[in-house]
């Protein structure tokens, strides 16, 4: 099976918000966007316009994996939570997404590469077109090679500035590594943030988008 990584590496700043869009019925769609603030805390969310459902759950990992149905997950009735669907992370290891806060590893006390979140998309045609005097300075723009057949997903991994390494997914058949470097934060180190996109097995297109991420037990958080 043939294999193919294209690879971009980009200047960015703390605060820039940076839109990922592609190519589909030769109009750009923003699909998902993130930012990292001075002090390093990262915000992301997938690009919507509007939100319909919303609904949030945790599974516990066994060996490294877990199987999460499309169907699992509490829905979210407060109407100010259906406002945004922005999750942050913070530098101090917070998590804040559907109203919950939990906790992962601290950015600032990173010594290596670590996955901070999996996307799943929504078929392209279901996000909303921008118009192209409407893209910003910050947006990337990708003629992604779609595949009807093999959904989109997206792993963004951070990393110190210093301790990077290209990431390949498997079994994707293609995929495009974005690196974006952060320097001269506030009360963390220096940072590197890879968003991949691949696709691989064959299957249906999710219904919805879906942000997963790993977080601590409560007898392992850091506060």
């Amino acid at each position: 099976m043939s294999f193919l990584i294209e690879t971009a590496y980009y200047e960015t700043s703390a605060g820039d918000r940076i839109r990922i869009a592609v190519n589909y019925g030769n109009m750009w769609r923003p699909i998902f966007w993130f930012e990292v603030s001075k002090d390093g805390s990262v915000y992301l969310g997938p690009r919507l316009t509007s939100i319909s459902e919303l609904r949030q759950g945790s599974k516990p990992v066994g060996h490294e994996s877990t199987t999460i149905k499309y169907s699992e997950g509490e829905i979210v009735k407060d109407s100010a939570i259906l406002k945004s669907s922005k999750v942050s992370f913070h530098a101090s290891g917070a998590i804040n997404s559907a109203g919950d806060r939990l906790f992962r590893d601290s950015l600032r006390k990173l010594t290596q590469q670590q996955e901070l979140c999996l996307a799943l998309f929504r078929h392209p045609q279901n996000y909303s077109s921008i118009a192209k005097e409407k893209i910003r300075k910050r947006d990337v723009c990708l003629n992604y090679h779609l595949d009807e057949n093999r959904p989109i997903q997206g792993l963004l991994f951070i990393a110190p500035k210093n301790n990077m390494r290209l990431v390949q997914v498997q079994p994707s058949t293609y995929q495009v590594n974005l690196i974006f470097p952060f320097s001269g934060l506030q009360g963390c180190q220096d940072l590197i943030l890879q968003l991949v996109l691949s696709h691989g097995a064959k299957g249906a297109w999710p219904p919805y988008t879906y942000t997963l991420f790993k977080t601590k037990g409560v007898q392992e958080r850091e506060l």
